[in-house]
């Protein structure tokens, strides 16, 4: 598929999005509809620009994010759980494991 310049803005658009809004519940078609663009077509577009799916994207973001914190602060694991976008410890710590390898405090004890 070749993707228009007005497409290419719009998926920016969904990227940044992202970026600086890790911390929300972000849905697909939320942010198909604030950026202009059909869900289908957020998809299937985002991955052939970027090579990356949506929803990896999302995770990729969040993992890092959480990952610094671990890192750096001491902040208990509910408080980064729900600074990533996680609505409860037990889900962030599934995602980070799947995501990692590891769960949370076993990478904080591993620093």
């Amino acid at each position: 598929m070749r993707l228009r310049k007005h497409d290419v803005k719009c998926l920016q658009d969904a990227r940044e999005l992202i970026d600086k809004n890790y911390s929300r519940s972000l849905f697909i078609p939320d942010i198909a509809y604030e950026i202009g663009m059909s869900s289908t077509k957020l998809k299937d577009s985002f991955r052939e620009l970027f090579g990356i799916s949506l929803h990896a994207y999302i995770v990729k973001v969040r993992m890092g994010h959480a990952r610094r914190q671990l890192e750096e602060t001491d902040k208990p694991l509910q408080a980064i759980a729900i600074e990533t976008g996680y609505k409860s410890s037990s889900s962030f710590i599934v995602a980070f494991r799947g995501h990692f390898g590891l769960t949370p405090g076993q990478f904080r004890r591993s620093m």
